[in-house]
């Protein structure tokens, strides 16, 4: 697997393709369609590579980054 590819998680038809962001040993992190970042271990998930001409839209966590903030200003604070 490298950056940039896209994959499909076999019970999971309804993320649509993920494109890789992050590869650390056998965990990969996706960026998938349904606006879902999934870090997967690839010794369990069998995934199925899919061509595509276009990335997936970055799309961040707005609950987890609403989260970061707050606890950011509190430290500053």
């Amino acid at each position: 697997m490298k950056k940039g590819q896209f994959y499909k998680h076999p019970l999971r038809p309804e993320w649509g393709a993920g494109e890789v962001i992050e590869i650390q040993g056998n965990k990969i992190t996706f960026n998938f369609e349904s606006a879902v970042i999934k870090t997967l271990d690839t010794t369990i998930v069998n995934l199925e590579r899919v061509e595509r001409s276009a990335a997936v839209p970055f799309r961040p966590n707005m609950e987890r980054l609403r989260g970061l903030c707050t606890r950011f200003l509190r430290l500053k604070s």
